[in-house]
Formats: C-alpha cells, structure tokens, sequence
C-alpha cells in the first residue's frame, strides 16, 4: 500500500491500456543519440512481447520511449494538469498518445509544471 498516494487521478484516452503489464522508462532529458536509439529498440522490443510504456512526456529519452510505442499503448504521465502540457512542445506528441493509448495525472486541471 502506498502511504502517500494522490487522492485522485485523471485520465484521458483509451483507458484499457491499463489491463495491459506495464514497464516504466525514464531518463535523460539530454538524451545522446545513442541513448534515443537504445531506447527505441528496448520499446519496440517491449511492445512486441505485449508490454504498455509508462513515462514522463519530457524531453529526450521520455518523448523516445512514447513515440516507439504509439502503435500498441503508451502512458504518459504528465506533470500538470491534463490542460497544461508540459513541455508545450509536447502536445503534439501527446495527440497520438492519446489515440491508442492515455495520459494520467494526479494534478487539477489548470495546475502548470514549473520550467526546468
């Protein structure tokens, strides 16, 4: 059990990816090259054994792990409210998460992530 866990979440998009076992990648928002690749490959594989990708929708390694997956299920959990995407240049990629798979977020609508 978790002592802290929020009191509510919000989702939006297709919320029977939640059925799915789920894997949770994260990393660096400086990602290498070959960082973006490796983990491209290790998605793909992923998806491929019926695995859903939890992760940020930061920049870098995030972004990568989300858009390796948006054939099969992706979960981004966004740290603002379902209205403020964070980073803004994001909410394109959050579009065609949210066609197969969803977003989560335990902030209010209006709530915005502090720039990093």
């Amino acid at each position: 059990m978790i002592d802290d866990a929020p009191p509510l979440l919000a989702i939006r998009g297709n919320a029977d990816v939640l059925a799915m076992p789920v894997v949770a990648i994260v990393g660096s928002r400086n990602a290498s090259a070959a960082g973006v690749k490796m983990t491209e490959r290790l998605t793909r594989g992923l998806c491929e054994a019926g695995f859903a990708i939890a992760s940020g929708l930061a920049r870098g390694i995030e972004a990568a792990a989300h858009r390796a997956n948006l054939a099969t299920g992706t979960l981004a959990v966004l740290a603002g409210g379902q209205d403020r995407i964070y980073p803004p240049e994001h909410a394109g990629l959050l579009d065609h998460v949210l066609r197969i798979g969803l977003a989560v977020t335990e902030m209010p609508l209006g709530w915005e992530q502090e720039g990093n």
